[in-house]
């Protein structure tokens, strides 16, 4: 019997794992109450994490492609969306507002596997959060406290080698995306 749960509980992870990393769009929620309707992998992530009820509530632009990027972006009440390619096939990057922490999200990068991340933030007051090595892989995640009022813009590279020494970022930087703090 306890073999049997393992299995179920260990299949049923492996499976949302799979979903999640191939960006399944789950069913709208709450999707109708929203002007704008994302689309893609940008709309797939949004539906994913709640769409209209999600942390970064209804989109208030459509989808861009940023000046001088390869790539999707797309605003929300709180928060930004965008897809990365240059980093992944399916690559998107989110910030969003989480009570009082800002929170970046990332991932799948692959074909691409790293060692470690590496995230870059800009505050609206000129301030800067450079995020210590993080565990590498395919998708990651961090969080800081930020003042209310201020705005932080992220950014993330995968990174091989030997931090700070021999860093090797191939890939290099993701397409920035910002959330103000409410």
């Amino acid at each position: 019997m306890t073999t049997k749960i393992r299995r179920t509980v260990a299949a049923t992870g492996m499976a949302a794992a799979a979903l999640l990393s191939v960006g399944v769009a789950a069913q709208p929620a709450a999707a109708g109450t929203c002007a704008i309707q994302p689309y893609g992998l940008i709309g797939d992530y949004w539906r994913a994490l709640g769409g209209a009820d999600s942390w970064f509530g209804c989109a208030t632009v459509d989808e861009y492609t940023p000046p001088n990027m390869t790539g999707r972006k797309q605003r929300f009440e709180h928060g930004q969306i965008a897809w990365s390619p240059k980093q992944g096939e399916r690559m998107i990057v989110a910030a969003f507002q989480k009570n009082n922490q800002a929170v970046f999200r990332w991932g799948p990068t692959d074909p691409f596997h790293y060692e470690y991340f590496q995230v870059s933030g800009e505050l609206s007051n000129g301030g800067t959060v450079l995020g210590a090595p993080l565990p590498g892989g395919t998708a990651g995640r961090y969080a800081v406290n930020v003042a209310k009022g201020l705005k932080i813009t992220f950014w993330v590279h995968g990174c091989d080698q030997k931090f700070p020494v021999r860093k090797v970022c191939r890939q290099g930087w993701t397409i920035p995306v910002s959330v103000t703090m409410t």
